[in-house]
Order: C-alpha cells, then structure tokens, then sequence
C-alpha cells in the first residue's frame, strides 16, 4: 500500500510539472503558429543582406533603437512579430 501511495505521489508530481510547463510553453507555440501562418513575411536575414548585415547584427541595432525588446528569450518587434517582418 504504501509503495502505491508513493508512486501514485510521484506520479501526480510528475503530472503538476508538466502542467506548468505546458502552461509556460503554450504563449510561445502560439507566437510560432502565428508567425509560420504568415504568408507575407520575410525572414531578417534577407533584409539585413540588403543592408550588408548579418541578421544577429542587424536584430541587435533593432534591439539598441527600441524597435525589438526580448521575451522568452526571443527578440519581438514594437508590432509583435519577432525576426520577421511583413
């Protein structure tokens, strides 16, 4: 009996931290579902070959000029859309 209780504990346990890496996870698959839906965009690093940049560098001066700011570790624009643009 108390070997079930324990694994039934472990299980639950097991069960709660999965939800809540669901729960942090489920806003970035989101943002990803809506970028990749996009038919119009274009990847930075297309535009920053346009200017003779990388793309880390130019997403760094959009960083520096306010124009990105970082959230999960992703770089997203004023607009909302993260390295690519329509």
């Amino acid at each position: 009996m108390k070997a079930e209780r324990e694994k039934r504990q472990a299980l639950e346990e097991a069960v709660a931290v999965q939800a809540q890496q669901i729960a942090e996870l489920k806003p970035k698959a989101t943002y990803y579902d809506v970028v990749l839906k996009c038919k119009d965009a274009v990847n930075i690093s297309v535009i920053a070959k346009d200017y003779g940049w990388s793309a880390q560098r130019m997403n760094e001066y959009l960083h520096k000029k306010g124009v990105q700011y970082k959230q999960f570790d992703i770089l997203f624009s004023q607009i909302g859309i993260s390295t690519f643009t329509s």
